[in-house]
């Protein structure tokens, strides 16, 4: 009779945790996740005409490989770094689509208006070109793209790219590196919220290109 009582007390003593544990994740408010595209704006042609007039690839083809990152960075969450060793992944804010692809576009647009080269082309274009002419081939890939929260007081939002420009001569008959080199941006975050994030990092990215395009516009062909 005692043992058959102690069952019985064993099973209200389940149920009740049972319905306690179900109630309270019923009841939890979770935080929905938000999604965030960059912004990065593109030169105004007549901004930059001093800079790209006397470019020494005016006459030339430029095929822009698809840009690439590295990872951990080659997902959606955003990424926080909180100490030297330290960092977080914020699971409750990302990007609607890859940041590579965003600053694909971005870059293609700013080489566009930017007019350093006779024209901007696919691969199969830049190969029908190659067969009697030089062509040069832009490789880009983000080797970073953080919120440094290190100093709490004074968070920044960073941007590293790595780019390479090759020289191929026709045919593919000589490849000469022209250019290989990781440009670096960091802006502060004006507001602890991750909108102010963005914005940062929209700055972060032009002020890259822009960097690029100077580089490019010094470069020996």
């Amino acid at each position: 009779m005692k043992k058959s009582i102690f069952h019985i007390y064993i099973w209200i003593l389940i149920i009740y945790l049972f319905t306690s544990f179900t109630s309270g994740c019923l009841n939890t408010k979770y935080s929905p996740r938000k999604e965030y595209l960059l912004n990065i704006p593109a030169p105004i042609s007549n901004s930059i005409s001093s800079l790209t007039k006397n470019s020494p690839f005016k006459k030339s083809t430029l095929f822009v490989d698809k840009v690439t990152i590295v990872s951990p960075y080659n997902q959606l969450d955003f990424i926080y770094r909180v100490s030297s060793f330290e960092y977080l992944t914020d699971y409750y804010n990302g990007f609607m689509i890859s940041p590579e692809n965003q600053a694909d576009t971005a870059l293609i647009k700013y080489l566009d208006n930017s007019a350093l080269f006779k024209s901007l082309v696919s691969l199969s274009e830049m190969t029908k070109a190659n067969e009697v002419e030089t062509v040069f081939k832009l490789q880009t890939e983000i080797t970073e793209i953080l919120a440094d929260y290190r100093d709490r007081n004074n968070p920044k939002a960073v941007v590293s790219i790595h780019f390479i420009i090759k020289k191929i001569k026709p045919r593919n008959s000589n490849v000469v590196v022209l250019f290989d080199k990781t440009l670096s941006s960091s802006i502060p975050i004006k507001k602890k919220d991750t909108e102010s994030l963005c914005s940062a990092w929209n700055k972060c990215f032009q002020n890259i290109f822009e960097q690029l395009i100077q580089h490019i516009q010094y470069l020996k062909t």
